[in-house]
């Protein structure tokens, strides 16, 4: 066991003793963590902040109090990585400007949206734009045939959340089916015959 003991490296002898201090090497982190870079100092500016969001987004969480609760902020952040707009508290998340944004950079983003904003037909037709199959997230709105259409324009896999009645519309499911024929599969029985 002695043998074993000796052979079996320390946490600390794959650091070398210089670079100890790295973000890499601290044992008091989450394993994910470990490899990011520290965030900005408390004290470090606006723009400081949003450079490092721009490819740190989850340090959102880490921004001083005022930046975390400035709208200006957080639309800056949204704009410089589409994913702050997971860390973005809920109070915020609600706000139909802030929200509206969020799904420009990308469809994905209504699934965090709270359900009165799933159902706000202008938030829902800016994400399928962004991204057809963000219709997953509204159900609500699967039978509205103009955004069924801006969904299955966008993604043809966006026909499988749309309402019954619009998967029988002939001219919705062609749009999806001209894209890929694999898409059928979600269409009525009568138009999978024709």
């Amino acid at each position: 066991q002695a043998i074993l003991a000796r052979a079996a490296p320390s946490q600390d002898s794959f650091c070398h003793p210089a670079t100890k201090r790295r973000a890499w090497c601290r044992a008091d982190r989450p394993m994910a963590r470990r490899f990011l870079p520290d965030p900005p100092s408390a004290t470090a500016g606006r723009a400081e902040w949003l450079a490092h969001l721009k490819d740190h987004a989850g340090h959102l969480q880490e921004a001083p109090d005022g930046f975390k609760t400035d709208r200006q902020f957080i639309l800056q952040a949204i704009e410089c990585n589409e994913s702050a707009f997971l860390y973005v508290c809920p109070t915020l998340q609600a706000d139909p400007e802030i929200a509206l944004s969020a799904v420009r950079r990308t469809g994905d983003n209504l699934g965090m949206l709270p359900r009165e904003l799933r159902e706000d037909r202008e938030i829902v037709a800016e994400a399928v734009r962004q991204d057809g199959t963000a219709l997953q997230f509204a159900p609500g709105l699967g039978a509205d045939r103009p955004i069924v259409l801006d969904a299955v324009h966008q993604n043809h896999a966006a026909l499988q959340f749309a309402a019954k009645q619009l998967q029988a519309d002939r001219e919705v499911v062609l749009c999806a089916v001209r894209q890929n024929g694999l898409s059928l599969a979600f269409a009525a029985l009568q138009l999978k015959a024709d």
